[in-house]
């Protein structure tokens, strides 16, 4: 593996599979030639998923999912690796103040 600067860990969810549409959704607008692009960018793209949590099965069927497409990643996994950059549709972005953060969640 890469250097974690060199890393960036990507949502499955929401991200790449458009979210409700169980395991054979279609993919988001625009991720295969982005993935692409941070490949050809020198990253080290791993795909960040709670679907990892299931064991072998669930790493096979995102696997296969993402292959079937042609979308490049270096490794599946649940766990929050180190990275340069998290790609996640749930995200807030911490910026230093926490007001900020409570104000994006409408309190």
């Amino acid at each position: 593996m890469t250097k974690p600067s060199r890393r960036v860990l990507v949502d499955f969810d929401g991200v790449l599979m458009q979210r409700g549409r169980g395991r054979k959704g279609p993919e988001v607008d625009g991720a295969l030639r982005s993935m692409k692009a941070l490949k050809s960018l020198g990253y080290e793209v791993m795909i960040h998923t709670t679907r990892a949590t299931n064991g072998q099965e669930g790493i096979d069927t995102v696997a296969g999912w993402l292959d079937k497409r042609g979308i490049p990643y270096d490794g599946i996994t649940a766990e929050k690796l180190d990275a340069k950059y998290y790609i996640d549709d749930k995200a807030i972005a911490f910026k230093g103040r926490w007001s900020d953060v409570l104000n994006q969640i409408g309190r």
